[in-house]
């Protein structure tokens, strides 16, 4: 997050399509994560990450984890790719400092 800005987009330029064999995976990341709630034990159907519509977390990848910070201020998250029952691929971290899990984007 640190490492990027966003631009406004003056025109778009006209997409050049080529044949492939396996199309590509788009990660599109919300301009501010989304705050979640903690998964909780008692849910009988599992963690309902995106509410009732996505139903529970069927897959959850990872963690793969971003630590540092020291010289502006630590950061340690734990991302996962999430599949909700739907089929929805989501990208998630668990914020450790925080104790909290935050929704960073969607993966189509």
């Amino acid at each position: 997050e640190a490492r990027f800005g966003w631009e406004p987009l003056a025109e778009v330029p006209k997409p050049e399509p080529r044949p492939v064999h396996t199309g590509p995976l788009v990660r599109r990341l919300f301009p501010k994560p989304i705050r979640l709630t903690d998964h909780q034990r008692h849910e009988p159907e599992g963690w309902l990450i995106a509410g009732i519509e996505d139903g529970p977390v069927d897959e959850l990848v990872g963690p793969h984890v971003v630590s540092g910070g020291w010289w502006r201020r630590e950061v340690h998250r734990e991302y996962h790719y999430v599949r909700t029952r739907t089929g929805r691929w989501l990208w998630t971290y668990r914020d450790r400092k925080r104790r909290a899990w935050f929704l960073q984007g969607e993966v189509e």
